[in-house]
């Protein structure tokens, strides 16, 4: 866990820890620019540090200079970020991009059955990804139970709509889990899905590559719920399979950095009156209180 005292230390020395930790801070906030210019600087005096070189192929990803990234994933370590290769190669969706991804699943089925033991749950997870995204462009003939699937991989195999609408509604209704962001109660869930959706269709090439196996859109909503800590969100992140239409799932969230674009959504939210946070208070109040009475 770093402390204060370790980063002090850190920046005393003009430490590469403290540099990169400096360097992570400003691409959260969406300075990509200023993170990538630090980077190249620090990678003159260290141009094999793979911390570094990871944060600069995810410079390359948010500016959509997609070849830049998988030259370096490709020279630092294939094996150790195959599944970030592997949504690239995906993303990039070109006849050579896809001979290297059936490359890269052969190095890693060959990897995977050396180990089948191998109980890293990430490294199964994305190597199941792999293996559905890498049969299904390849092999017409292949098959899964798509009911033993977990969500995400469900997904990818065969897409329902109906089993997205039933993940975010509980995951992210009003009323959803504390621990994750929830929509507001005038949201129409489902009719902000289709908006989404329909949008998306059109401006694919907006979406960019997250969490390594899904595209994201993010839309200026008005407060359109809460976060996990209970504050007002005016955005809304909507995650798809990648270069498609198909959204895997969409929640409230409190800020847009600036990596991309925003676009605003007028969700229709019916003939309701939209209440403000007093109004909605006031009102819960009363119920409680009617009911005490």
């Amino acid at each position: 866990m770093i402390n204060e005292k370790m980063v002090q230390n850190y920046k005393a020395r003009g430490s590469l820890i403290y540099q990169s930790i400096q360097v992570e801070t400003l691409l959260k906030e969406g300075k990509i620019s200023l993170a990538k210019k630090i980077i190249l600087e620090l990678l003159e005096k260290d141009p094999d540090d793979y911390p570094l070189n990871k944060q600069l192929s995810r410079c390359y990803i948010y500016e959509k200079e997609y070849e830049k990234a998988v030259e370096i994933l490709e020279r630092i370590d294939q094996k150790k970020n195959f599944k970030v290769l592997a949504a690239l190669y995906i993303k990039m969706d070109t006849i050579e991009s896809k001979e290297k991804l059936f490359h890269l699943y052969q190095t890693v089925f060959k990897v995977q059955n050396e180990d089948p033991t191998n109980s890293n749950p990430q490294w199964q997870n994305n190597y199941r990804i792999l293996k559905i995204y890498t049969e299904k462009l390849f092999n017409p003939n292949f098959q899964l139970k798509r009911c033993e699937l977990p969500y995400t991989e469900r997904q990818f195999y065969h897409y329902s709509e109906q089993d997205a609408l039933i993940h975010i509604y509980e995951n992210h209704k009003s009323s959803g889990p504390p621990s994750k962001s929830r929509f507001s109660n005038e949201i129409q869930i489902k009719k902000l899905y289709h908006q989404a959706s329909d949008y998306i269709l059109q401006h694919k090439e907006e979406g960019i590559l997250r969490r390594n196996d899904s595209d994201q859109y993010v839309f200026y909503l008005p407060s359109c719920g809460l976060s996990r800590e209970n504050i007002v969100c005016n955005y809304i992140k909507v995650l798809t399979i990648i270069n498609e239409a198909k959204i895997l799932t969409m929640y409230p969230c409190l800020h847009q950095c600036g990596i991309q674009k925003v676009n605003r959504l007028e969700e229709k939210r019916g003939n309701q009156k939209v209440k403000s946070g007093l109004e909605r208070f006031q009102s819960r109040y009363h119920q409680e209180k009617r009911k005490i009475d």
